[in-house]
């Protein structure tokens, strides 16, 4: 008896079918700009106009609360940090926080109050503390932070590197609360935060360096720095 045969695909056929597709796409340009007609000027054709359900409105705002809620329960009040991972089970809260886990849990704080989840003290009441951490108490190398640090303190952890790319995203939350709420105070530490982060800071280094090794794209131990990867 033969066994039947599968419909999967292989990784070398896939690979030929994807470089076929393409070498042909100059030649698609160029049939798409010859051979189509165009259509007259004001009589394009619009798209139809597209509508929720009340079952499909109803499922996303279920998922935006349990995103949302997310990162209101794995953030610490006190220092506004946000925890990696979170065990669903119950488990003994870690205390690795991740700055980029952070920067998504300040935009959360703008969509929650937008959506009714929370209201605008409660969004304040976290944000003051974290921004006033993040001035003040947050490690930090010109501006820049550590990837991964404790939840409660702000200390480095896992010898983690000073991640351009983290803080980034944790700066585009900062500049997120400041645009969404407004507020003075929120405006000022800001600002404070954002005009302290200097890319100039960065010692020039080589690309490469195989004697200090690799984290994320380029680290080097010694400087505490990585390159954006």
């Amino acid at each position: 008896m033969t066994e039947p045969r599968s419909n999967a695909i292989s990784r070398r056929e896939l690979l030929r079918q994807a470089l076929a597709a393409g070498v042909s796409l100059p030649f698609a340009k160029a049939l798409w700009s010859q051979g189509l007609p165009q259509a007259p000027a004001g009589q394009i054709p619009q798209p139809a106009e597209f509508t929720l359900s009340p079952e499909d409105d109803q499922f996303l705002d279920e998922l935006e609360r349990a995103s949302f809620q997310f990162f209101w329960e794995q953030q610490n009040p006190k220092t506004g940090m946000v925890q990696d991972r979170c065990d669903i089970r119950g488990g003994t809260p870690g205390v690795v926080a991740s700055i980029a886990a952070t920067g998504f849990g300040l935009t959360a704080l703008c969509i929650g109050e937008k959506r009714g989840f929370i209201s605008r003290t409660e969004a304040l009441e976290r944000l003051f503390p974290a921004l006033n951490f993040f001035w003040k108490k947050l490690p930090n190398h010109r501006g820049f932070f550590y990837h991964w640090a404790n939840i409660n303190t702000g200390e480095r952890v896992w010898e983690s590197e000073i991640s351009s790319v983290d803080t980034a995203l944790l700066l585009c939350g900062v500049l997120t609360c400041r645009q969404h709420f407004k507020h003075p105070a929120v405006v000022q530490l800001a600002d404070l935060i954002f005009n302290r982060s200097n890319g100039l800071g960065f010692p020039k280094i080589p690309p490469f360096c195989p004697t200090d090794g690799l984290r994320r794209s380029v680290f080097f131990p010694r400087a505490g720095i990585t390159t954006a990867s």
